[in-house]
């Protein structure tokens, strides 16, 4: 049995996955902070890890339009390890502790192996992986009045669709 103090975590690591999702440009299908036999919530991509927008590629890759096929798929991968680590970021923001559940160690373990898919070797892999974390830190925290807006929503239905996710977002957003 979950406590509520687990539901509202849960619900803050979900809206911290969406916000990247959604400043990413990539859709949302659901998100749920209902717990299975895997895990107590998830953020569902509409697409899974679809191409880097080009912005993402310049900040993160430091290459704009122009990139090559090789440096998107790089991007690509930056930008999903950026989603990954939204979740423990907002997890740990809210929670004011960087506890680490099995939530917030599996997602940083998948935003560990794609640094070590991208890169080849561990020092490229822990610039990669950092990277991915700066990116998602600087987007809770400029933007933590949507993760919050979008956490409350979570809470009380317990389950979103991916248009009710973004406008909630949108509306977080809009309110700075």
């Amino acid at each position: 049995m979950e406590t509520n103090i687990e539901k509202r975590e849960t619900a803050y690591h979900e809206a911290g996955h969406a916000l990247a999702m959604h400043l990413l440009g990539w859709g949302i299908e659901v998100m749920s902070i209902k717990p299975d036999s895997v895990s107590k919530g998830r953020c569902i991509p509409a697409t899974p890890m679809p191409p880097a927008p080009a912005q993402l590629l310049w900040e993160l890759v430091g290459v704009g339009p122009s990139a090559s096929v090789g440096q998107q798929e790089y991007g690509r991968w930056q930008a999903g390890a950026a989603v990954l680590w939204a979740g423990p970021l907002a997890h740990a923001y809210f929670a004011q502790s960087d506890s680490l559940d099995d939530s917030v160690r599996r997602d940083m373990m998948a935003a560990w192996n794609l640094a070590e898919k991208a890169t080849r070797n561990v020092v490229e892999a822990g610039q990669f992986d950092q990277k991915a974390k700066e990116w998602a830190s600087s987007r809770v925290r400029d933007h933590w009045n949507a993760v919050v807006r979008l956490a409350q929503t979570l809470i009380k239905d317990e389950e979103v669709s991916g248009e009710k996710a973004k406008k909630s977002l949108s509306a977080g957003l809009s309110r700075g």
